[in-house]
């Protein structure tokens, strides 16, 4: 089978990897002139299952009003020009914030993240690739002990499925190396999980491109895709503005771009562009970066080390399919970094700063899967754990393709997931059904 992939971020190259495996012809399609080039580019880099959380929660109606009323939220802004294909994904969104469907959305986002783990350790022995992987942990900082305790709470829902969290208090934080600064400033304690770290995605993405040029894929960058090509009422390709691709299946995993391609086919997709600004700053004192990856719950800044750097990312902005950055955006990491790490640990005059677009559904689940239109398939809508989901996600849609029994089971993330009246979805819970399977 000839399957067209568009998009050659993480998700589309570890796609275009797996179906390469299986035997089939890959044409890896992207408008960037460098693989890795958008979100995949600038993230934090941290492999997290056991940050599978969703955006979807009882806290984020207050969060978004007060991003709409312009109040400065530290996380969350929100510009006119993403508001009409904000407000019906908004509505979708906002039914997704009950306790209820929060700790459902996490044990599936949880599921996946970790099945993807997996996949990233059997990748590894597949092809050694670096990209200075580690697996030491995360810790996850709070300002105060109310907050501590309330994501202790948020955190239930995957602990009832086996994630092992531990609270380190201020005193104990201060003896992890890195982090004493933290704990003498505004920092009351941290949760600790263990199956996690953090990784080089760009690394990673443009070692794996190198692997699959060998396999035989047909690499083309430069190449802006315009339109899905419809056929007889099915995706027969791309129009793209070099001219039209022919394939037998088109399978859209460009990010937030996928809905704009998939509508153009008529094909709806819940994805919205959350902006997120990343940047990677030399280190001076290496003694004052911690060496395990951390989220800071206060500022939204997640942080890793990436050889003889530091990356930080942080901030959702919704401004439509607008990658554009200036200094001021990054205002807060930098006050949090002076703060977290001390005003001369960073070399700042040679940063390397970013943008990108993370691709967020309304439940906090990837569309991974075929759509309404025969031959238009999805692998999007990963929001921040795009990197994390990026291996499970490429197995389970080859999977899906073949028509073999997946690991897990796949039906809370098809594109067309059943819902209920009140929009949570109809399927059993993931530890049920695995080796679920499309029938032909």
């Amino acid at each position: 089978m000839h399957i067209v992939v568009v998009g050659a971020g993480v998700i589309g190259v570890t796609t275009a990897y797996c179906l390469l495996a299986r035997g089939h012809d890959v044409t890896l399609v992207d408008a960037a002139d460098r693989v890795a080039s958008g979100a995949s580019s600038v993230n934090a880099g941290l492999l997290c299952p056991a940050d599978s959380t969703v955006w979807a929660t009882p806290q984020a109606p207050g969060m978004l009003l007060r991003a709409l009323r312009d109040r400065e939220t530290g996380f969350i802004r929100i510009k006119p020009a993403a508001f009409p294909e904000l407000i019906p994904w908004g509505v979708r969104f906002l039914s997704q914030c009950s306790p209820r469907r929060m700790r459902r959305n996490m044990r599936f986002a949880y599921a996946l993240s970790d099945y993807s783990r997996r996949e990233l350790t059997r990748l590894g022995g597949e092809v050694p690739l670096d990209f200075g992987r580690n697996e030491d942990g995360l810790f996850v900082l709070y300002p105060s002990e109310s907050a501590l305790e309330q994501g202790w709470r948020d955190r239930a829902a995957l602990a009832e499925v086996g994630v092992e969290y531990r609270r380190v208090g201020r005193d104990g934080l201060a003896t992890v190396p890195g982090f004493t600064r933290a704990a003498a400033a505004d920092v009351a304690g941290a949760i600790y999980a263990s199956n996690s770290g953090y990784g080089d995605c760009q690394a990673f993405t443009r070692a794996l491109t190198a692997r699959i040029l060998n396999l035989g894929v047909e690499l083309r960058l430069s190449c802006p895709v315009r339109r899905v090509h419809v056929r007889k009422g099915q995706a027969g390709g791309v129009d793209t503005a070099s001219g039209r691709i022919t394939a037998d299946t088109v399978l859209l995993a460009a990010g937030s771009m996928s809905a704009t391609l998939a509508a153009t086919a008529r094909v709806r997709v819940p994805v919205v562009p959350a902006k997120g600004y990343g940047v990677t700053v030399p280190i001076l004192d290496d003694e004052a970066i911690p060496m395990v990856g951390c989220i800071d719950e206060r500022h939204h800044v997640a942080v890793t080390r990436m050889g003889p750097h530091v990356r930080m990312s942080s901030h959702a902005e919704f401004t439509g399919q607008n990658h554009d950055w200036a200094p001021e955006n990054f205002a807060a990491i930098h006050g949090f970094a002076d703060a977290m790490f001390g005003p001369e640990a960073l070399d700042w005059p040679k940063a390397n700063y970013g943008a990108g677009l993370r691709p967020l559904t309304p439940d906090g689940r990837p569309l991974i899967g075929p759509t309404a239109l025969p031959g238009l398939w999805l692998n999007t809508g990963h929001g921040h754990l795009g990197w994390t989901q990026a291996c499970g996600s490429a197995s389970l849609i080859a999977d899906l393709l073949d028509k073999r029994p997946t690991a897990i089971d796949a039906r809370p993330y098809l594109p067309r997931r059943r819902h209920d009246a009140c929009g949570s979805l109809s399927v059993s819970n993931p530890e049920e059904g695995a080796g679920w399977h499309v029938s032909s």
